[in-house]
Formats: C-alpha cells, sequence, structure tokens
C-alpha cells in the first residue's frame, strides 16, 4: 500500500506528486478501458460491427487503418470484415471496440481523463491508506507510557 510506484518515470514516487489530468502521453500499455467507457465512444452493438470492414469503421471514427490492424495485431485487407477477423483470428468484437478507442486516443480524437481510467484496485487502494492515515490521527495516545519509554 505505501509501495514506491513510479509509473511515469520521472523519479518522483506517484502517491506524491498529483495525477496527470490527461492521457494523452501515455503510452497505450497503460490505458485502462471500462466496458462503459468503450461503448461510451463506440455506440455500435457487436452484431452490426461484425458486418463492417476495417475501413468503414476506420472512416467512422476517423482513426486510420493501419493504427487498427496494430492494436489488433492481424495483417489483413482494410476490405476484411470483423466478422472475417473473428473467424480467423478469434478477436471478439469487445477487443475491436477497445482497440478502436485505443486508437482514438492514442491519435488525439478523444482524451481520457484520469478520473475515466481508474481502476477499481488504485481506488480501493487509497481508500485503505486514507483510512490508516485516518486511525493514527484519531487513535488514543497514552502519554504516561510515551513519556516513560523514553526515559
Amino acid at each position: 500500500m505505501w509501495r514506491y510506484v513510479d509509473t511515469n518515470n520521472n523519479g518522483i514516487c506517484d502517491h506524491s506528486e498529483p495525477a496527470p489530468t490527461n492521457l494523452e502521453n501515455s503510452s497505450d500499455e497503460n490505458i485502462v478501458l471500462t466496458e462503459e467507457l468503450i461503448d461510451k465512444y463506440v455506440n455500435i452493438s457487436s452484431k452490426e460491427l461484425k458486418l463492417y470492414t476495417i475501413k468503414e469503421i476506420c472512416e467512422k471514427y476517423d482513426i486510420n487503418p493501419k493504427c487498427l490492424k496494430e492494436k489488433l495485431n492481424v495483417d489483413v485487407s482494410d476490405d476484411t470484415t470483423f466478422d472475417e477477423i473473428k473467424k480467423t483470428y478469434g478477436i471478439s468484437t469487445s477487443m475491436v471496440k477497445e482497440a478502436i478507442v485505443k486508437c482514438m486516443v492514442e491519435e488525439g480524437k478523444i482524451k481520457l481523463n484520469v478520473s475515466q481510467n481508474t481502476s477499481n484496485q488504485n481506488n480501493e487502494d487509497e481508500n485503505s491508506a486514507v483510512n490508516k492515515i485516518i486511525s493514527i490521527l484519531f487513535s488514543p495516545i497514552n502519554l504516561r507510557d510515551l513519556l516513560f519509554g523514553w526515559l
């Protein structure tokens, strides 16, 4: 809980500095997307997505097909449908939607606030740390033992 964490590699523990306001310069691996966040930016059903080609989706969301193919780790024609990709590579439509959002972030089409991108684990760690500090601050102190312990 009180571990040294330096996710941005600036030599300062992340616990002692303010959180960044956006993820513009964050690497792709650091982006944690929730289902709600993905649905906010990719408003297409999975059933409908299967019918689209890479080119059509990239035009719809104004992203580069090369970026999307890199995120999906596939080497196919831009005219390949996502149903074909699913059958060939086993890539689900939810993975495709996540890749679309990651491309949108990488290409600067959207900016995600840290509050949008915080996982529950980080919140639990922070709450636990705050609770420990509060319990220490409001714990009873036995002055007699404290004074005589120093002698």
